[in-house]
């Protein structure tokens, strides 16, 4: 791409964005966007999903609900730009710099790298660490596999158990497990204790299974999201 037909790109998209005939709205959808210009630019909404952006600079870019699900953001400068509700979705983004940015609501569930808020180099990747992005905390395990579990805890809930906090990768579901005082031992209208369960990880990254349990009345249960999610796990087993 051009940078003519960038900047047509840009106005055609101005005029999306404030309803006018013939606008259209900024789709870079796959593309390579490397050695593009996009400092102050107004790409509210615009699509970069799966798109090329490694070392593009975006500081003071409008980039309000912008998508860049699975974008490659590899060194990329969102320096100072506005990225409320921007959708970060298994977008990469080792490297990239997101210092003074407003990034409140946005969504970096399954990002993928270590980000720098502070405009410093970023740490290796081979070491286990977490890094705190304004409300992310990022993992990076040893194997390499990386982990937003502020992303987790937001989707699926966190649970406190002795001491510790664990995130779920999952909403919780009923187990079919059998023990003594579950469903199948109560008579109608006596309690039993009902367990549910999802995988998820501890604050380093270790993957677990986390527990809870309830006291339920048979022929009279509650609807699972009136249940006390608030309460301590009952029991937390390594996976």
């Amino acid at each position: 791409m051009t940078k003519n037909e960038l900047t047509e790109i840009l106005k055609l998209h101005e005029m999306w964005l404030n309803e006018e005939e013939g606008g259209a709205q900024a789709k870079f959808e796959d593309l390579d966007l490397r050695g593009l210009d996009f400092r102050g630019a107004n790409l509210i909404k615009a699509d970069f999903k799966d798109a090329d952006c490694s070392g593009v600079d975006f500081t003071g870019a409008d980039l309000r609900c912008a998508d860049f699900t699975g974008a490659n953001l590899t060194g990329a400068d969102f320096a100072g730009a506005n990225l409320k509700w921007a959708n970060f979705y298994k977008a990469h983004v080792t490297g990239a710099r997101f210092n003074g940015a407003i990034i409140d609501c946005a969504d970096f569930r399954w990002a993928r790298g270590i980000v720098d808020l502070t405009g410093e180099k970023t740490e290796t990747q081979s070491q286990r660490k977490t890094k705190k992005m304004n409300d992310n905390k990022i993992i990076t395990t040893e194997d390499g596999e990386e982990i937003n579990l502020s992303a987790l805890e937001r989707e699926f809930g966190s649970y406190d158990f002795e001491g510790h906090t664990y995130y779920a990768a999952r909403q919780m579901e009923l187990t079919n497990r059998l023990f003594a005082g579950c469903y199948n031992d109560a008579e109608e209208g006596e309690e039993y204790i009902s367990e549910y369960s999802a995988p998820g990880y501890d604050e380093n990254g270790n993957p677990v299974e986390i527990f809870m349990n309830f006291t339920e009345v048979k022929g009279e249960e509650v609807d699972p999201e009136n249940l006390n999610w608030s309460q301590d796990a009952d029991r937390i087993e390594a996976r």
